[in-house]
């Protein structure tokens, strides 16, 4: 049976995805794959994400790069071979553009999956490297070495099992000090991502009831999801903004890698849940905040979500109606006005 907690968020989910369209993660012309991230020239137009072969020696494809169909040339699932005449050749570890296809054959042949080019095809579109997606099934931490802001913090990570049934988890975690994402990758992907930030008043994580449940039910409808271990704020005095830094990380991560794990870029939300909302809306808001210096180039990409969900969020510091036990986790006892 779902809880409150899951109906509510399969209709906001459902409404967010909705208004996030699909769109290429490649450029240049023609009609790219929406997960690969593949463009091609006019000459052949992919069906697959498999990569696909140039007219003649036109230009190789790759996951993510363009490929150029030569007259004649033949675009199959497999990366089928064309009869065109002879072009520039495709950087295939990036996705480069490829020389414009020659003049081929009198007619493409239609491979398996396949649809035979029926032009010279034009400059193949860059697109970014694919390799090996890094996430698989188990916690990834976030930061290399001590986490920005973790020096001489002496906290312990501690895990308490609520739940009296040995098949249903109702893990709390506090204490944390090695942010981390644990993810959760859609069997049949249709490109989106969210990181799910559970609650707990920034006292503690309410792991599974708003996280490990919430990352199985968006795999049930093709979403990949990334339950985020953040940095609580109570354990770091005066530095409320690291569980802000975590999601920034997360999410820049996520997006390096996400042509590699099936995701589009710029599919990328967020997920909520009480303090875990507020945070979700720091993120949304101040996805670009300089919080710590850079210690990598993931520091560069964007960490702006696509969409975001707040479900019962702490969203307000007004005494009236704040939650005081996140007020007074986040900004200390006596906040400076």
């Amino acid at each position: 049976m779902c809880s409150p907690a899951h109906l509510l968020v399969a209709t906001t989910v459902l409404s967010a995805l909705m208004a996030c369209q699909a769109s290429p993660s490649g450029e240049g012309g023609g009609n790219g794959h929406p997960n690969s991230g593949g463009t091609t020239g006019s000459g052949g137009a992919p069906v697959d994400a498999a990569a696909d072969a140039g007219g003649g020696s036109g230009g190789a494809s790759t996951a993510t790069g363009g490929a150029n169909a030569g007259t004649g040339g033949a675009n199959t699932a497999t990366g089928g071979v064309g009869a065109g005449g002879s072009g520039g050749a495709a950087d295939a570890a990036t996705g480069g553009a490829a020389g414009a296809g020659g003049s081929g054959g009198p007619g493409g042949v239609i491979g398996a999956g396949g649809r035979a080019g029926a032009g010279s095809g034009g400059a193949g579109g860059r697109g970014g490297q694919v390799g090996t997606c890094p996430f698989g099934s188990a916690d990834q931490l976030i930061w290399s070495g001590v986490a920005p802001g973790g020096a001489g913090v002496t906290v312990r990570e501690v895990v308490t099992e609520r739940s009296t049934n040995p098949r249903l988890h109702d893990r709390t975690i506090a204490g944390v000090t090695k942010p981390s994402v644990l993810p959760y990758l859609a069997a049949k992907p249709n490109g989106a991502a969210a990181i799910v930030l559970p609650g707990g008043g920034y006292t503690h994580l309410a792991y599974d009831k708003e996280g490990t449940e919430i990352a199985t039910w968006l795999n049930s409808v093709g979403v990949s999801a990334f339950v985020l271990k953040y940095r609580l704020p109570s354990d770091f005095p005066g530095e409320g903004w690291v569980a802000l830094a975590d999601a920034q990380r997360a999410l820049r991560l996520i997006r390096k890698s996400a042509a590699a794990c099936k995701i589009d870029p710029a599919r990328i939300g967020v997920i909520g849940f009480s303090a875990g909302g507020h945070l979700a809306s720091q993120l949304e808001t101040r996805f670009s905040a300089p919080l710590t210096p850079a210690v990598d180039d993931v520091d560069a990409i964007d960490a702006r979500p696509a969409f975001g969900v707040l479900v019962y969020p702490v969203i307000s510091m007004n005494p009236a109606i704040a939650h005081a036990g996140s007020k007074t986790a986040l900004l200390g006892a006596n906040p400076a006005a």
